[in-house]
This record gives structure tokens, sequence and C-alpha cells, in this order.
């Protein structure tokens, strides 16, 4: 009697619970754990990628210093000894740019010296648009050779760049300055002034060979006239990253002296250095 109650309820219950639809479908659930960690995964793979993408550019570095040295030593029935040195430091950027450069020679033969040079000198400049820029000088050198004892000398003009491309830059320069200058025994001191035009090229080669071309002349305004040259061929080859050897041949006249004769010979500097880029 019992089993046969049992029986009749769970009929009753079959008969009373929903039909089952043609669309409906059985569900199994995945597991937790592991979709939890497959959305980990994905969410910091995709906060990566977007972090990186966010990130801004490599920005180019804004200053650069290079130095090279010469020495020349021989011993017998001549003794040489000659030295130069050169470096440039440079900042830069979108609208400034500030230039330091430094030059020194000394030779000596057989104890006697025969050639002495100096420079020392730093300039700014502002862009002001459409490849122009307006500068502003400091300069100064000793050439007692030329005798020049000290010279001081403050300029200002505009920069034209002609062209401006990765391999090859050429830019033109006019501008004036004002000089204090004493000769060799600085017996005499003189004040003038002077024009100045000026170019610059450089030709960077494919294997990494550096060519430069400088040429300047500065006609003097006062005094006795004078006119001050300069023409500087260079060459620059890699060595390594950071070294390179570089050979440079500079050709410069200075006349300038209102109060004794003038010394119209030409120097000539052929130079071999290892030049250091940082």
């Amino acid at each position: 009697m019992l089993g046969k109650s049992f029986a009749l309820a769970a009929a009753l219950a079959v008969a009373g619970a929903p039909p089952l639809l043609a669309q409906d479908s059985v569900h199994v659930q995945p597991d937790t754990a592991i979709t939890q960690a497959m959305d980990s995964v994905a969410s910091q793979m995709l906060d990566s990628a977007v972090s990186r993408l966010s990130l801004p550019a490599k920005q180019p570095r804004k200053w650069e210093l290079t130095a090279d040295l010469g020495l020349v030593s021989t011993a017998g029935n001549t003794d040489v000894l000659s030295l130069n040195f050169n470096e440039q430091f440079t900042w830069a950027d979108r609208r400034w740019k500030f230039l330091q450069t430094g030059k020194g020679l000394s030779s000596r033969t057989d104890g006697v010296q025969n050639a002495e040079y100096h420079a020392f000198g730093v300039r700014g400049e502002y862009y002001v648009g459409q490849l122009t820029w307006a500068y502003v000088s400091l300069h100064y050198d000793r050439n007692p050779f030329a005798d020049v004892g000290q010279r001081f000398e403050e300029g200002a003009g505009v920069q034209v760049g002609i062209v401006g491309t990765p391999r090859d830059t050429l830019n033109f320069e006019v501008g004036a300055s004002l000089a204090q200058q004493a000769t060799a025994d600085f017996t005499n001191r003189f004040v003038f002034s002077a024009g100045r035009a000026a170019s610059y090229y450089v030709h960077v080669f494919r294997q990494g060979a550096i060519f430069t071309q400088k040429a300047a002349l500065q006609p003097t305004f006062q005094g006795d006239g004078g006119l001050r040259f300069m023409t500087e061929t260079s060459v620059v080859a890699p060595l390594t990253k950071k070294l390179g050897l570089k050979v440079a041949y500079r050709i410069q006249q200075d006349n300038v002296n209102s109060l004794t004769d003038t010394d119209s010979k030409v120097d000539r500097y052929l130079t071999t250095n290892l030049q250091v880029r940082f």
C-alpha cells in the first residue's frame, strides 16, 4: 500500500512540471577559477599594449660634445714638439641653440716657439622662422705671431639655412662686430669694428664619415683697415661609435693693426687628430 502511494506521488510531480521546449538546451557551468585566470591574463596584456602605445616618443638628445687631440714629437737632428686641441659643445632645442668652442695650438722647434694660437668662443642663436636664426657671440683669441696679444670681440647677425637635410647642411650668415685688441707686446691697444660674412657646409656620408667646409670674411671698418679671412676643410672618419680620426686644413690671415705695420703672412695649419664624441 505504501509503495503504491509513493509511485502515485512521483507520477503527479512529473506531470505537474512544465514541459521542455524545443529551444531549451542544457548549459554546462565552466570552472570559475580557470575563467577568472584567463580574464586576468587578457586584461594585463591589453593594459600593457595600451601603456606602450601611450608612452611619448623618445626625445632626441639636446646636447653634444666633441673633442680632438693631436700630438707630434720628433727628436734627432731636429727636435719638434707640436700639440693642438679642439673642442665643441652644442645644446639645442626647438627655438634656442647654444654653442661653445675652444682651440689651442702650440709648436716648438729646437726649443724655440714658432707657432701659437688660442681661441675661445660662445654663441647663442634664436630661431626666427623660415630657416633663419638671429645670433649673438663673444670671442677671444690670441695669436702673437700675427701680432695679436689678445682680442675680445662681440658680434651679432643673422644666419640663413639654404639646405637642411639629414645628410647635407648649408648655412650663410652676415653680421657685424666690435673688437678690443692688443698687440703681441701689449704696448698698443685699440678698438675697431668689422663686418662678417661666413658660410658653413656639412655632408654626412653613408659610412658615417663627415665632411665640413667653413669660410669667413671679416673686413675692418676703422683704423688702417685690414682684412681677416679664414677657411677650414675637415674630414672625420669613424673608427668606432665614439672615436674618429679627424684631418683638417686651416688657412687664415689676420692683418688688423691700426697702429703698427701689419704682417700680411697667411697662416696654414694641417692637423691630424683623434676625436672623441660624447
